[in-house]
């Protein structure tokens, strides 16, 4: 910038009224220094890092804190650990104060009482870039023979190509890293690729082109790709490219600058025989509460394996050795299990979970390992096991794999909606889980969801289906909701946030939270009712029944289903003082009056009074439609229940009609749907749920069922 400044002959006493000269040193100041731009937030952690503060900017992230210049009274802003928006997948707020930001191959927890602002800033910065990105990143692995086709891992970027002109052969594909060209691969694909069919996808990932299944990625924002001839690659730079972790790759550079007379080696993972520093920080555990179980319900410890290295071993294990990590799979269940055909059961579900954790080799897909892990829940004991058997390997986890604990935690997530744990384990699990909530680390957020979602399925009895394909995609990605739509009576669409322990209640209850109803007991009077567009299913939901079941349910049968939600029972009186909540009421009520189900024909002739009524009733709807001008025919069809409409000729009811507007000509759209409700309610069929009746000897009727009792309305 001063280099600019000179240049362009610009001083503090002679300023420039030139706009390029300015835009030089502007677009300068924002390439070159890391904090320029940045909008400045409180925040503190993770374990490990000291920050003060996190820097949101258009480039990405930074962790960063306030240092003083050595030699000087000088305070300056040091950038601790850069992440670009490539790196993030997506944030979510724990609490009022913790984010967790999902990167691609860690998660980082910050703690902050800005965190809905810094959510917000985030996730615009990411829907912006994303909007017209080119490149995606793999939500699971996939492997494939055919060379057509395009293999890579999890986590790994795929530039979308056109498969008309895919990269020429000889090219090359480079990753910018901390400003510094440090990876480059050539490029070998086929010279005519096909045009990949619906549901697939085209591109480019290590060097090679093909096509994929569109289902296996989501898209990101751009990374910082160019591309270039190669230069001499630096081995602390492949690391950092290796492990895609912020915090390793300046403590690498930081070890860098300061050795840099000393031959460079890779480091690419702890050995197994050390401790692994930046794991022992990742996770801090309380293992104490489930040593308590351990020495009450373990099977006797077996002896410790004997280490020619350290000539020590062959002593006892205590229950303590039981509950923590482990790198060799288990020889029996850790529960005292008799069954030899359950005990074979628990040593194949500790080997899925290592591989799932990636501590073993894998033989299939993780989403393969939820599965089997799933049908190996069919006895409460197995689940019992499993859940002992994933906080045995996230506790004091030691694993050269740096994302062994993460996904660890990602797998009890998965888990704790499904699998109800047996009373014994119960105040162990609970407890055990409600610890690592209460205090900040980097598993808080994970350990508090957990917490929630088994206590949702100690209440509600837990999943009974397991989860589809889309479904469990989203959860091993760490998407813990998605926004279900909902129908409210009139044609209202209302979207609610639906986790993957939600049940029926958790929606009423928001919806109750939105139209302002404070009693408790409001949600019970309404129900939710699944429906397929052909007819062939209508289920209404229990209130302890899990949305995503039915969800999974409906969908094999009409992938078009909806939810429509209406009030059922009428107990609770009318609180006509939210717009939602009269909008809602008004349309669910008016449709059985058109319908002729709430007013009755009197025995005799009408009088005056009852087409006066009829007739103020349909101005009333037809002022709630904010319309000025004169109802048509068609309108007053709609209005006036069609027994009702035959009794009077169409002039006459316009005359009617119109006397009743003239009367209600100064209220509002809103004022005009609560005086109809009010009037509907001392009718004695309002608040009736209606039911065609047939039976033997009596004419077809409806039946009208309200707190008041079983009436038999006949039907004209």
């Amino acid at each position: 910038v001063t280099l600019c400044s000179d240049e362009c002959k610009v001083t503090p006493n002679t300023p420039t009224k030139d706009d390029t000269v300015k835009k030089r040193i502007v677009m300068a100041a924002r390439d070159q220094w890391d904090t320029y731009f940045s909008r400045l937030f409180p925040a503190a952690g993770p374990i490990g890092i000291d920050i003060q503060m996190l820097a949101v900017s258009h480039k990405g992230i930074k962790l960063v804190k306030i240092v003083k210049l050595a030699g000087a009274n000088t305070m300056y802003i040091k950038v601790l650990a850069p992440y670009s928006y490539a790196d993030i997948l997506y944030v979510t707020i724990a609490n009022k104060v913790t984010l967790e930001f999902a990167m691609r191959n860690e998660q980082i927890t910050i703690y902050s009482p800005k965190a809905s602002q810094i959510k917000e800033l985030v996730d615009f910065y990411c829907s912006e870039l994303m909007r017209n990105s080119a490149y995606v990143i793999a939500v699971k692995s996939y492997f494939t023979d055919q060379k057509i086709m395009l293999s890579f891992r999890k986590g790994d970027v795929i530039k979308l190509q056109t498969a008309a002109a895919p990269m020429q052969e000889g090219a090359r594909h480079g990753c910018v890293l901390r400003k510094t060209l440090n990876y480059f691969e050539d490029v070998h694909g086929e010279a005519n690729s096909p045009t990949p069919p619906p549901g697939w996808k085209f591109g480019v990932a290590h060097g090679r082109s093909g096509i994929f299944p569109a289902d296996y990625v989501q898209p990101i924002a751009p990374p910082d790709f160019a591309i270039s001839q190669p230069e001499p690659r630096h081995e602390s730079g492949a690391v950092a490219v290796a492990i895609a972790s912020a915090p390793a790759a300046t403590a690498l550079s930081q070890r860098a600058e300061s050795s840099s007379s000393r031959s460079r080696r890779p480091q690419s993972s702890a050995p197994e025989s050390e401790e692994n520093p930046y794991m022992e920080d990742l996770v801090e555990t309380n293992p104490h509460i489930m040593v308590d179980f351990a020495k009450r319900h373990f099977r006797t410890p077996h002896r410790k394996p004997f280490n020619k290295k350290s000539r020590k071993g062959h002593e006892s294990m205590s229950p303590a050795d039981m509950v923590v990590f482990s790198r060799n799979p288990i020889q029996d269940s850790l529960i005292d299990i008799k069954d030899s055909n359950l005990n074979k059961q628990a040593v194949e579900s500790f080997q899925t979970i290592m591989r799932f954790m990636g501590d073993l080799p894998p033989k299939g897909s993780d989403a393969e390992c939820v599965y089997s892990l799933l049908r190996y829940g069919h006895q409460d004991v197995l689940k019992d096991e499993i859940y002992c058997q994933v906080i045995k390997q996230v506790t004091n986890n030691q694993s050269n794999k740096p994302d062994s604990a993460q996904k660890g935690w990602r797998l009890l997530y998965i888990l704790t909606p499904y699998f109800k744990c047996t009373d014994v384990l119960k105040p162990y699990l609970i407890s055990y889980l409600h610890g690592l909530a209460s205090k900040p680390s980097p598993f808080q957020g994970m350990a508090k969801v957990c917490e929630e979602q088994l206590q949702q399925t100690l209440l509600c009895g837990g999943r009974r289906s397991v989860p589809s394909e889309v479904e469990l995609v989203a959860m091993m990605s760490g998407r813990n909701s998605k926004r279900q739509l909902f129908n409210l009576p009139g044609g209202i669409d209302r979207f609610f946030k639906v986790k993957t322990s939600t049940v029926a209640l958790d929606v009423l209850m928001e919806l109750c939270k939105e139209m302002e109803l404070s009693n408790p007991q409001a949600a019970q009077e309404y129900a939710i009712i699944a429906l397929c567009n052909s007819g062939s299913f209508k289920k209404p939901l229990l209130k302890r029944e899990y949305v995503m079941d039915v969800v999974a349910e409906a969908e094999k049968i009409d992938p078009a289903f909806s939810f429509w939600i209406k009030r059922v029972v009428w107990g609770q009186p009318l609180v006509l003082s939210n717009s939602l909540y009269i909008t809602m009421h008004f349309n669910q009520v008016r449709r059985d009056f058109t319908m002729g189900h709430l007013l009755a024909l009197p025995s005799g002739r009408p009088t005056e009074q009852h087409l006066s009524m009829v007739a103020r009733m349909a101005a009333l709807q037809h002022r709630a439609k904010e319309d000025r001008q004169p109802p048509s025919q068609k309108d007053m069809e709609s209005y006036i229940p069609t027994i009702w409409f035959r009794l009077q000729s169409l002039s006459n009811w316009q005359s009617l009609i119109s006397q009743q507007l003239n009367d209600v000509h100064g209220m509002s759209a809103l004022q005009a749907r609560t005086t109809f409700l009010e009037k509907m309610s001392t009718l004695p069929l309002f608040g009736s749920n209606f039911f065609n009746v047939k039976g033997s000897g009596i004419p077809p009727c409806l039946g009208a069922v309200n707190l008041k009792g079983l009436q038999f309305v006949k039907i004209e």
